[in-house]
């Protein structure tokens, strides 16, 4: 009973909504041949792509609404893998059935309701490039106001851009020290349930992060910089002109880059030691002027 069954004399009853939300996992691989060249003994791709498809499985396994899609990113470009680009036409001499993956068929249920809850996981093995950060910081920040976590496991390299997109979108990142025990690091680290899991678990992750930016006019990675307060570029250097070579606005750098005032320094008196041994200054009490004879 309750309020409003006095009323009308009835019962009436609260519904809940039952209805499931579907959750999209989004796979970034880094298919760098360099730098899975370096742990091909310990992790070859072949391994590591099994690996990922068992955690995708997993993913799909908790609900037919469940979705996925695996992307590949390479050293110069990024290529869709699975679900297949709008504007995919396989060809006819193509071996086997176009339609047929190793992802099973049904991830590609697409539009089942328009309530999406999507998750991003990236598989690095290649250090952060510093001419990367302005697009970079571009996907975390678009990640970040649509509520999509990043999480980050990186096999080797230094990763601190990445590191910073999953600290800024509430993911998580992990530094596999045993990259043979991918696996293990996907379903422990980030738990194929999503955020209602991950929220009820202590994942391991990295507690120091490093939030060196990288600047706009070189690419490197700063301590210490320069930033316009208009358009926030970071810059190593002050710009020609003190403009800001993204925007154009004047930056106030104040007495940056004049030249200190000289202050002459003043000369010591030079001291010197008189017949009896005692020191005097050399601008002693001169002496008396001699009479002619």
């Amino acid at each position: 009973m309750n309020a409003a069954d006095a009323v009308d004399a009835s019962e009436h009853y609260e519904v809940h909504t039952t209805e499931e939300i579907p959750s999209l996992l989004a796979v970034v691989v880094d298919t760098n041949p360099s730098a899975w060249a370096l742990i091909r003994k310990v992790l070859p791709i072949s391994k590591a792509i099994a690996n990922i498809l068992i955690y995708v499985n997993a993913h799909l396994a908790l609900s037919n609404l469940n979705q996925v899609a695996i992307i590949a990113a390479h050293s110069h470009r990024a290529r869709w893998l699975y679900p297949s680009p709008p504007n995919h036409r396989p060809r006819k001499d193509a071996a086997g059935d176009p339609g047929s993956s190793a992802i099973p068929a049904g991830a590609g249920n697409v539009g089942a309701t328009t309530a999406v809850r999507g998750r991003i996981l990236v598989v690095s093995v290649s250090d952060s490039s510093a001419s990367q950060y302005i697009p970079t910081m571009n996907a975390v920040f678009a990640a970040s106001h649509a509520s999509v976590p990043l999480d980050v496991i990186a096999l080797r390299g230094n990763a601190p851009f990445l590191q910073q997109g999953s600290y800024i979108t509430g993911g998580n990142f992990i530094h596999a020290k045993e990259p043979r025990g991918l696996l293990t690091y996907l379903m422990a680290g980030f738990p194929v349930g999503g955020s209602a899991v991950s929220d009820m678990l202590i994942s391991p992750g990295t507690e120091k992060v490093d939030f060196r930016a990288a600047c706009f006019c070189h690419r490197k990675a700063l301590d210490t910089g320069f930033v316009c307060s208009v358009c926030l570029s970071i810059f190593c250097e002050a710009p020609p002109a003190n403009e800001c070579l993204t925007c154009g606005s004047t930056l106030a750098l104040g007495a940056y880059g004049a030249r200190p005032a000289v202050v002459p320094r003043a000369r010591k008196k030079k001291k010197r030691k008189g017949l009896n041994g005692d020191a005097r200054d050399s601008t002693g009490t001169p002496a008396a002027t001699p009479r002619p004879g």
